[in-house]
């Protein structure tokens, strides 16, 4: 499964940032019909980039059985963003806004680029921020057929 492929990569460098990653991912969940080197990679890129922009406290994934998908919500403490503002970290070029302090501009073409990859294997990439800040990225992966 993709999520234990990931975890073996993860739970190693979390534990040394002392980040705690919880995990619900229940049994019996369907297969998935995707790129088996790129999914993983995928949500590994996800699961590092909740690690690098939470504010604080744990970081969660999640997987459930949506409609005719398999999605796996990652969920962390982060900034305020409105949604539109959300909505244009997923483009592939999304661009350095210029900045007076040490603040990071952009997160380059991390979330865009994983969109970009996941949506050639009919996956879905969405990623929204509530006014308090709690932020959601949703891979959704289509079920095998």
């Amino acid at each position: 499964m993709i999520v234990r492929v990931v975890l073996a990569c993860l739970r190693k460098g979390f534990a040394l940032a002392d980040v705690t990653l919880d995990i619900d991912v229940p049994a019996g969940l369907p297969a998935v019909r995707t790129d088996v080197d790129r999914a993983p990679r995928s949500l590994t890129s996800l699961l590092f980039h909740a690690r690098k922009f939470r504010k604080g406290g744990p970081v969660r994934l999640r997987a459930r059985r949506g409609k005719g998908a398999v999605e796996f919500a990652i969920s962390y403490d982060g900034i305020a963003l409105s949604p539109d503002a959300a909505a244009a970290r997923l483009a592939l070029f999304y661009p350095a806004l210029p900045r007076k302090d040490q603040q990071l501009a952009a997160p380059g073409l991390g979330l865009g680029l994983i969109a970009a990859v996941m949506a050639r294997s009919d996956g879905r990439l969405s990623f929204t921020v509530s006014p308090e800040g709690r932020a959601e990225l949703l891979l959704s992966l289509p079920e095998a057929v």
